[in-house]
């Protein structure tokens, strides 16, 4: 028994001994010995720094990987906003064959570039499709165009606002507001209308509050000391000089001088001009009275598309175009619209005639009963004017065109008659803005502007002027004509772009996408309307991708985007 224990002892130890020669020749080993006495040597600081410096390269490389990304979701959010188009879709699912433009757009993308394609399948933490980016996005674009209208209006000596409201499809008051201004660049100067975006004014739409949000405008873009005029439709809430929104307007800012869109008045004087003639009036009155007679029954209605195949479009009575429409209309159609009435005329049971000729003969004598006492309701009327002291109402309606004549001082096909004889009195018009010329430098530069054969055959404009000016590297040698020329063009004539704005926000916000957040229609309305301006931005991609960013990462993100 104890030799057997020697043996075993023997075959161990012999065991351990090759273990321990072959765990020597190991690599193991020799790090583990090569570790042991370096130990200590090096310096743990530089091990951290060198660490330190392997995690920021690491996570750089990430962050310019997300950004390009992110670059590729931006180019999808400017392209369907400047488009008009719709984002989502009904169904965004995973197995949806449509999964709205938006999606489908990034998935085109995806199949030229392998890095969106490989986030769009494994990305866990954003994939840049939901619908909170989608807002975020359009937001950030919509940020850097406010901030680059924001930019040039603070180098514009002088600025105008057109402000109107319109109901959309929801019922709910959409205002939109445009600041106008004259902007200066290396290669001129040119008037510009920047769209600011729509705001919800539901609530209240009377003066006080309309007024309030001109002026918030006004003090967002830091521009109301300089609003020289604004401009609205005649509406009372918006024109009254007593309590309207320019009223109030004027309160904070005298200068603000109030035109009324001369693009209503024109239409107004055709429809009132026509009116007064009696021949007009009853041709008009008839074409209008067709398009009532037949929207105002359904049968009469389903009669007119069986027969005719097209609708009467209707008559507004602020646009005279829309009469043209409607004879036009008529003219195309009058053969059809005859047969119709013989097809009335042949069924006069279904169609009610005998009913509503009934009511047309009780209006008239209703009308003629009334007409008896006409003359005495016409002296009370005129009694209560006189003591309101309305009687001379009328011949103070044209006194506000004595604020305008500081506009012939810049009239260009009259430079050579004014060069002999400069009108004095149009030079006090500007009294009002007296805060911002100095009127002894300003006559010498307008009478040296006016000696000049030079300008008198290359200038026929005060925008041609302006631009010569600025081309010929002349504006500080004549800077209060250059300041006059930019007030002279800063002020508006009519609010066509207003109403421009309105086409937009029909084609955005539809009855199929009537649940669009305000802050996104705004948005969207901003990219679309100032698409030229977008593509101006874009030209410097590396700066417009980079301001886009900035403004996206406002509000915390799960993915990293900013570098160490």
């Amino acid at each position: 028994l104890a030799k057997k224990k020697i043996s075993l002892y023997h075959q161990f130890h012999l065991k351990m001994c090759c273990d321990l020669i072959k765990h020597e020749q190991s690599t193991t080993h020799i790090l583990s010995q090569l570790a042991l006495k370096t130990f200590g040597m090096s310096r743990i600081d530089l091990a951290l720094d060198e660490q330190r410096k392997l995690n920021i390269s690491i996570h750089n490389t990430k962050v310019k990987e997300n950004r390009e990304i992110l670059k590729d979701l931006i180019n999808a959010t400017c392209f369907l906003a400047k488009q008009q188009l719709a984002f989502r879709g009904n169904d965004e699912s995973t197995g949806s064959a449509n999964r709205g433009n938006y999606v489908e757009l990034l998935h085109a993308f995806a199949e030229k570039d392998d890095r969106l394609a490989r986030h769009s399948e494994t990305s866990t933490v954003s994939s840049g499709l939901s619908n909170r980016i989608q807002n975020d996005l359009i937001e950030a674009v919509g940020d850097v165009i406010r901030n680059d209208i924001k930019k040039e209006i603070g180098a514009a000596p002088f600025v105008a606002v057109e402000v109107d409201e319109t109901t959309d499809v929801t019922s709910q008051a959409q205002i939109s507001a445009i600041l106008r201004y004259v902007a200066t660049s290396e290669a001129g100067c040119e008037v510009e209308e920047a769209f600011l975006g729509f705001d919800d004014v539901s609530e209240d739409r009377r003066a006080p509050a309309i007024a309030e949000y001109v002026l918030g405008v006004l003090e967002k873009y830091d521009c109301t000391d300089k609003l020289v005029a604004q401009t609205y439709d005649g509406a009372a809430v918006m024109a009254s000089q007593l309590n309207g929104v320019q009223a109030k307007v004027k309160e904070k800012v005298p200068e603000a001088m109030f035109k009324q869109c001369y693009a209503h008045k024109l239409k107004l004087v055709l429809l009132h001009s026509a009116k007064c003639m009696p021949e007009c009036r009853t041709f008009f009155k008839t074409a209008e009275g067709l398009v009532s007679f037949f929207s105002k029954s359904t049968k009469r209605t389903h009669l007119l598309d069986d027969v005719v195949k097209r609708r009467l479009p209707r008559a507004a009575p602020t646009r005279w175009s829309s009469n043209s429409r409607l004879l036009q209309t008529i003219c195309m159609h009058q053969n059809d619209l005859r047969k119709l009435f013989h097809v009335i005329m042949e069924n006069p049971d279904v169609m009610d005639i005998e009913y509503c000729r009934a009511r047309i003969h009780d209006t008239i004598a209703a009308l003629e009963r009334l007409r008896l006492n006409f003359d005495s309701f016409c002296d009370r009327f005129e009694q209560k004017c006189s003591a309101l002291g309305l009687n001379e109402s009328g011949d103070r309606q044209f006194d506000h065109f004595g604020e305008l004549d500081f506009l012939g001082l810049v009239d260009c096909a009259k430079f050579c008659e004014m060069s002999q004889h400069f009108d004095d009195t149009k030079l006090q018009s500007l009294s009002k803005y007296a805060k911002f010329f100095d009127f002894v430098k300003l006559k010498a530069d307008l009478v040296g502007l006016y000696s000049s054969q030079t300008v008198r055959d290359e200038c026929k404009s005060p925008g041609q002027l302006l631009s010569f000016l600025a081309q010929k590297d002349l504006i500080q040698t004549v800077p209060e004509a250059t300041k006059l020329l930019q007030l002279v063009l800063t002020v508006p004539a009519t609010a066509a772009s207003v109403e421009r704005s309105f086409s937009a926000l029909k084609r955005l916000k539809t009855y199929s996408r009537n649940r669009t957040d305000q802050g996104r229609l705004s948005s969207l309305a901003v990219i679309s309307i100032e698409a030229e301006r977008l593509s101006k931005l874009r030209k410097d991609k590396e700066d417009f991708y980079k301001q886009i960013i900035d403004a996206f990462l406002q509000k915390e993100r799960c993915m990293d985007f900013i570098y160490k």
